[in-house]
């Protein structure tokens, strides 16, 4: 009985010591608009961080292409290509959990064409807790 008792309170203790922070709901977040290019220029958002003490969980992500020739729109985390919203080559897996400080924008670029871009983005944001 006491080995059991032992090894139930060093199994908790170990728990605590290793246990994550709490997250705490804060909001739903949503980011939505358009960009355009002429004669296969770039086009981008503006940048989104995460603030500090904060997590973002991002649900849902899409862009839609309108004279979609050549054409790329991305999802950028950090500087780097997450995948493109248009494109069905490569799947987009989600949820994406974002920590404090990582900064995500929508980026988008035609080769040859001269179009625009729809793009949505839902998030949940997560306060950090003690």
């Amino acid at each position: 009985m006491k080995k059991k008792l032992c090894i139930s309170l060093l199994l908790l203790c170990s728990v605590s010591v290793f246990s994550q922070n709490n997250l705490q709901f804060g909001q739903v977040i949503t980011y939505s608009g358009t960009l355009a290019t002429t004669n296969g220029a770039g086009d981008s958002t503006a940048t989104w961080t995460v603030p500090a003490g904060k997590t973002w969980k991002i649900e849902s992500v899409s862009g839609n292409a309108y004279a979609y020739t050549n054409s790329f729109v991305y999802l950028i985390l950090n500087g780097t290509r997450i995948f493109d919203l248009v494109s069905t080559t490569k799947p987009i897996y989600l949820p994406i959990w974002l920590k404090a400080g990582d900064a995500i924008r929508i980026a988008e670029y035609s080769a040859s064409n001269s179009y625009f871009v729809t793009y949505f983005i839902s998030m949940v944001e997560f306060n950090i807790t003690q």
